[in-house]
């Protein structure tokens, strides 16, 4: 398979994909601490499944980084907006 893996969408750090007996593929996330994971019957499905979480969790990553508790009040109804737009996001996925 040639299709590219997004990083983690947790910890943004590289994935793999393994392949289980030919039952099942596994991409998961390399670093020991994160256990991220997504299984599929076929090795397609488990790329497309990772990479479609990669998006939404890079968002995540962007706005944790951020603190919503030192901003001014419109920034922080921006930052409110932001998350409420991607947690509907990814409960549509």
């Amino acid at each position: 398979m040639t299709d590219k893996l997004k990083p983690c969408p947790f910890c943004g750090n590289a994935a793999k994909v393994f392949g289980e007996d030919s039952f099942s593929f596994m991409v998961f996330c390399v670093t020991d601490k994160c256990n991220a994971d997504q299984y599929s019957l076929t090795e397609a499905e488990a790329i497309a499944a990772w990479n479609t979480r990669a998006g939404a969790g890079q968002q995540a990553l962007e706005l944790l980084r951020e603190s919503p508790l030192s901003m001014q009040p419109q920034a922080r109804h921006d930052w409110d907006q932001r998350r409420k737009a991607l947690l509907e996001a990814t409960n549509h996925e």
